[in-house]
């Protein structure tokens, strides 16, 4: 990473932080904005990533990294202090830990995906709200 780039990455950090703290609200939309971004930027590594490693035939394999954003998105807000973190961190985990999964499950095989992504399926899951078949 080349040193503007750096520089832009810290002004973005202090921009954040400072927002955080003066206005929450503006703060939610800054990081939605941001959360849209990453879940795009999600399916591009999973994409440029291809072949994924279960469907190469060379044995090397190679890791799509699309799950490593989470933890850099959630890094990003613990730097924005406590209020962000409480504010916005299980809702910024549990957007992109859905739409990683949706893009590793696409890349792969959709129907891999499917039962978990509906809400009413999720919501009878865990409300217990079904019977199981057994």
């Amino acid at each position: 990473m080349g040193k503007a780039s750096q520089r832009r990455k810290a002004r973005r950090r202090t921009y954040l932080a400072d927002l955080a703290n003066r206005n929450p609200k503006r703060f939610s939309a800054e990081w939605a904005k941001r959360l849209r971004s990453w879940a795009h930027e999600a399916a591009l590594r999973v994409e440029q990533s291809a072949p994924l490693p279960w469907k190469r035939t060379d044995g090397e394999a190679r890791d799509p990294r699309a799950f490593a954003l989470i933890e850099e998105a959630m890094a990003l807000l613990a730097e924005c202090g406590p209020v962000a973190l409480a504010q916005e961190g299980e809702a910024t985990r549990e957007f992109l830990t859905h739409w990683c999964s949706r893009a590793v499950s696409r890349a792969a095989d959709p129907r891999m995906y499917r039962l978990s992504n509906a809400r009413s399926n999720r919501e009878r899951m865990t409300t217990h709200a079904f019977k199981l078949p057994y």
